[in-house]
This record gives C-alpha cells, sequence and structure tokens, in this order.
C-alpha cells in the first residue's frame, strides 16, 4: 500500500513538472508576441514623431492649397503632402501588422478605407497612391486592393468640389 502511494506522488509531481515545463513555454511565447507588438508600436510612434517634423506646424494650409489650387504646389508642399498622406497609411499599416501578430479580430479593411476615402479626395493623394502602388512591385497587394476598391466605389470626391468625404484630417 505504502509504494501504492509513493508511485502516485511521483506519477503527480512528474506531472506537475511537465505542466509547469509547458505554462513556461507558453508564457515565453506570450512575452515574444507582447515584444513583437511593442516593437511595432515604438517604430510607429518614431515614424509619427518624424512625420510631424518634416509636415511641420500648418499642415492645413498645405492641404487647402491642395484641394484649390493643386497646379500651383511647391516642392516643400508636395513634401508635406507626401507625408501626411503616408502617415496616415502608417498607422492604418500597424493596425494591420499588430492585427496580424495577435489577432484580435479585428477588421483590418475598414480601417483603410476611410485612409484611402479621405486620400483620394485630393489630386495629389490618387498620384501618391498610384506612385506607392507602383513602388511597391506587388508588395502589400491585400493594402492596394482595398485602395482599388475605394477608387472604383464611386465613394471619392474632388474635395474642391465641396463634397468630400468628411472625416479627412
Amino acid at each position: 500500500m505504502k509504494s501504492s502511494w509513493k508511485d502516485w506522488l511521483t506519477i503527480a509531481s512528474n506531472l506537475a513538472i511537465l505542466v509547469g515545463i509547458l505554462l513556461i513555454f507558453w508564457e515565453l511565447q506570450q512575452n515574444q508576441t507582447l515584444a513583437r507588438v511593442q516593437l511595432e508600436s515604438d517604430g510607429f510612434a518614431l515614424r509619427t514623431e518624424l512625420t510631424n517634423n518634416l509636415i511641420g506646424e500648418s499642415p492645413g494650409l498645405v492641404l487647402a492649397k491642395a484641394c484649390l489650387k493643386p497646379n500651383e504646389l511647391t516642392t516643400e508642399d508636395r513634401i508635406v503632402l507626401s507625408q501626411i498622406f503616408q502617415s496616415r497609411l502608417n498607422a492604418a499599416l500597424m493596425y494591420r501588422d499588430i492585427e496580424s501578430v495577435v489577432g484580435l479580430g479585428l477588421d483590418i479593411a475598414n480601417n483603410f478605407v476611410p485612409v484611402f476615402q479621405t486620400m483620394f479626395n485630393y489630386e495629389f493623394g490618387r498620384e501618391f497612391y498610384q506612385r506607392m502602388k507602383d513602388y511597391s512591385n506587388g508588395g502589400s497587394a491585400d493594402l492596394y486592393a482595398i485602395g482599388d476598391a475605394v477608387l472604383e466605389s464611386g465613394w471619392v470626391s474632388d474635395c474642391a468640389v465641396g463634397s468630400a468625404v468628411p472625416g479627412g484630417f
């Protein structure tokens, strides 16, 4: 009878050790996921800070000029607009990247649609999108499929007409 209890205690101890090892592996995997998300978030924060420095203090003036007088855009204006549109895309991409790591079940397409709608209200935004798409060489096909769908949907209008999609910048 004594050896039976010892055998059961040995089995229980071994199972407890095995469960402990499995929990350690699970925790390590969780820590790795959190580290990836944190690195992504830190990278996004740095890109945002750099973009804000390039955009300057009055991006509204550049957006108004892009809307009302697109033929008068200077090189500096184009740089500011590129940074504004790239910043909007980066924010949506960050959500996509975090979703791919964490898997929260977010509808990523809904994060991109308003970004594209606002961008496409500007002639420069449509040009910027085409340059980015050409430059990608087929990369981020999911992103450009959403952009193309927005362009084809008719949800886009010229901001100068006054019927631009609300919720812009």
